[in-house]
């Protein structure tokens, strides 16, 4: 170790890292000490005193009558902050690491609902929310930790000004998370309706109608959407395809929940698919693929052929 006196009119050589205006010099150097910084007073020095660019100063053990000169010694083999900001800094440091790990947790717990119970199977890139959540999880920490760090400087500012600064920062945060959170949980599929040989991924705004309480008691697929069967004939849900976007986009027989009905019931009709020689089945012949249509792209639905039920999604390669 190499150790640096500062008393009287000796400059040591870890001086030069401190300025003037200095904070309370108690304070400063127990924050010193508890950083691994050695500062020691040792037996009174006749007229010793701290000289810090013509500014004396000194520790008063007791009342200021009784004063002592104080004497400093540091450690300068080891980076020494500067004296004023050693408070500050550790305060800063302290606050924007609590901000970015309650912003961690915010876009983390996000994150796992949209992806499990919103958006399972890939259906996220589907409909079009990926870039919605990468802009909800950006905005989080541009105006989270990254607006702290900029402006929450406790060596230029009061507690007051620092408490509203904080405030407003956390008020912008959570109302651009809100909606961001708010635009997905809109734009998330509860219903994926089976019309003809595919699904379409159909919205709460989409449905029209109520929907039969037959479809409601299905559990939802991996806590997301309910896939549905639409009964209409398959001459009609043709027609109606056929004449909205070439298949697509959603006709309008899939925004009609009184056509609802539970997946099961169109096992007649996936097997009869799967016989087709334009169908896309797996190896096994026990299961059939078929298309899922979103707002922005298309997955594949696997269906169980014996019960009906849907055993996956999985994203177009």
């Amino acid at each position: 170790m190499v150790w640096s006196q500062i008393s009287g009119e000796t400059r040591g050589k870890g001086i030069s890292t401190f300025t003037s205006g200095c904070l309370n010099l108690r304070n400063a150097c127990r924050s010193a000490i508890k950083r691994g910084i050695h500062v020691s007073q040792p037996a009174k020095k006749n007229g010793a005193k701290l000289n810090l660019f013509g500014q004396a100063w000194r520790i008063s053990p007791g009342p200021p009558a009784q004063a002592v000169p104080f004497v400093l010694f540091i450690d300068s083999s080891s980076h020494i902050p500067t004296m004023p900001s050693i408070l500050p800094r550790s305060a800063r440091f302290r606050t924007i690491l609590t901000h970015t790990a309650f912003s961690v947790a915010l876009v983390g717990g996000l994150a796992f609902w949209v992806l499990t119970h919103w958006y399972p199977g890939g259906l996220l890139s589907v409909q079009g929310g990926t870039s919605i959540l990468i802009w909800v999880i950006g905005i989080t920490f541009v105006v989270g930790p990254i607006l702290t760090a900029i402006l929450f400087r406790p060596d230029r500012k009061g507690k007051k000004e620092l408490r509203f600064d904080l405030v407003l920062i956390l008020v912008l945060q959570l109302s651009l998370f809100a909606y961001g959170a708010w635009t997905l949980s809109i734009q998330r599929p509860i219903y994926l309706a089976f019309v003809y040989d595919r699904f379409f991924a159909i919205t709460s705004q989409d449905v029209i109608g109520t929907v039969p309480n037959e479809v409601t008691a299905v559990p939802a697929w991996s806590n997301g959407p309910r896939p549905v069967f639409v009964k209409p004939s398959l001459a009609a849900q043709l027609e109606a395809v056929s004449t909205v976007g070439g298949f697509d986009e959603a006709p309008p027989t899939a925004f009609l929940a009184g056509g609802y009905a539970p997946l099961a019931e169109g096992v007649p009709r996936f097997n009869q698919m799967q016989q087709s020689p334009e169908s896309d089945t797996t190896a096994q012949t026990s299961t059939l693929t078929v298309p899922v249509i979103g707002r922005a792209g298309e997955a594949r639905a696997i269906l169980d052929l014996k019960t009906g039920s849907l055993v996956g999604i999985a994203p177009v390669k």
